[in-house]
């Protein structure tokens, strides 16, 4: 019988990193059904949360987090759909900003 192998820190966190990535695969597969189910008017409702303002910093902390965590990997396995996932998301946390300070404009001009 052999010894167990001892799996060093960078090997758990890799693995810790698959799993992740697996869970975050399927929370976006459910919701994409469950968008792809919903009646209409709860999507629009849904929708129109997007515009309170609370939402948009939080949105923004949220894809800024997905941007650290993606150029981490990058660092550790480079490849052009984490680079160009890590694009997008800076990308939407731009457009987040924009709308975010035409939404506080708008309410302060009435």
């Amino acid at each position: 019988m052999q010894p167990p192998v001892k799996r060093s820190k960078i090997h758990v966190a890799f693995e810790i990193g698959v799993i992740l990535k697996g869970i975050n695969g399927l929370l976006e597969l459910f919701g994409g059904f469950v968008l792809l189910v919903m009646p209409s008017g709860t999507l629009q409702a849904l929708v129109t949360r997007l515009t309170e303002l609370w939402a948009f910093p939080t949105g923004i902390a949220v894809f800024g987090a997905f941007a650290v965590y993606q150029i981490y990997r990058y660092t550790h396995a480079p490849s052009g759909w984490l680079l160009a996932l890590t694009v997008l998301d800076v990308a939407v946390i731009l457009l987040t900003l924009a709308e975010w300070r035409r939404v506080r404009e708008m309410r302060r001009l009435g």
